[in-house]
């Protein structure tokens, strides 16, 4: 299914996170479509099979990128507060089609990761200066 009619109707169906949200999680497992985006480049669909972890990190690196320090306040406009919601929104685009994940994989991945506040937020902590 193109992504832009599945976003349409997972946004019918679930209206807790905005729209950009599943853009940028879409961007986390196919970086050509993040390179499109930022380049005008068509470079194709290469979907990237990560595991929760590897997804999670991909993503908050593709919003420190593009947002910096502002990433975290952004996420939290967009309706997530947790790794749990963003396993949520992630869930929803493998049920529209537009993602896949392997048999063993589930939601339940997303919830003992490193929290989004401290993954974001970290590049930009003080360090010591001893």
């Amino acid at each position: 299914m193109d992504f832009n009619e599945a976003l349409r109707d997972i946004l019918a169906a679930h209206q807790e996170y905005h729209q950009d949200a599943y853009r940028y999680l879409y961007y986390a497992a196919n970086p050509a479509a993040y390179a499109e985006q930022n380049t005008g480049t068509p470079s194709g669909n290469q979907h990237k099979n990560l595991n929760a972890r590897e997804f999670y990190i991909t993503f908050c690196e593709i919003l420190l990128r593009e947002y910096g320090p502002m990433a975290r306040t952004i996420v939290r406009y967009w309706g997530l507060h947790t790794t749990l919601d963003i396993g949520r929104a992630t869930y929803y685009l493998i049920t529209a089609g537009v993602l896949s994940k392997k048999k063993h994989e589930s939601l339940e991945d997303f919830e003992h990761l490193p929290s989004l506040d401290a993954t974001l937020l970290a590049p930009y902590e003080p360090t010591s200066l001893s």
